[in-house]
């Protein structure tokens, strides 16, 4: 452990422990090694691995962000993960302000779906699905297409960016990505 610092995050505080992983000791097993440490009903949220002293900056921004969105979180995932990553909370991160959150969710997750240029169909299916609601029949007919073929883009989405829209909580990671993207090109 390199450094342990208390930040008040509404009526709890937060500790955040900056470590550097030897060995087999990834960053997942640190932190499940010193979970029996904290309260069972409160969050642990870990970090995105960086370098650097900008990068240690970062990475606990992220921690403490995702640590502020936590409550959001639990409402809609149960139970929640232990410990939470901060990629599991992308959309509520971006919701209160983390810049980070919202260049990951427009870079990564928007730019996967817009990669192939503008003739790729992707972007337009996976957003029509979600539009109606991940209907696979209704979709296909507002693209005037086979139903194999929505789950075969829908399947190719999902590889690209890493979120499934036929799942409600990536979809929901997906619909925040391509509003933000779109704001982002307008």
């Amino acid at each position: 452990v390199c450094l342990t610092a208390k930040r008040p995050i509404g009526n709890s505080t937060a500790v955040v422990a900056l470590i550097r992983p030897v060995g087999a000791a990834t960053p997942e097993i640190i932190c499940n090694t010193i979970a029996p440490s904290f309260a069972t009903d409160r969050p642990i949220a870990l970090g995105p691995q960086r370098t650097g002293a900008d990068g240690a900056m970062r990475s606990i921004q992220a921690t403490l962000y995702c640590l502020q969105a936590a409550p959001a979180l639990a409402a809609t995932v149960q139970p929640l993960p232990r410990p939470l990553r901060t990629d599991d909370a992308l959309p509520e991160r971006a919701l209160i302000g983390d810049a980070d959150a919202r260049d990951e969710l427009v870079r990564v997750v928007y730019g996967s779906l817009t990669a192939a240029g503008p003739d790729d169909p992707t972007l337009l299916t996976v957003s029509t699905f979600l539009k109606f609601g991940g209907s696979l029949e209704t979709t296909a007919k507002e693209l005037n297409v086979h139903p194999n073929t929505i789950r075969y883009r829908l399947k190719r989405a999902a590889e690209s960016t890493g979120w499934d829209a036929t799942d409600p909580r990536e979809a929901y990671v997906l619909i925040t990505a391509i509003a933000l993207g779109r704001v982002a090109e307008a």
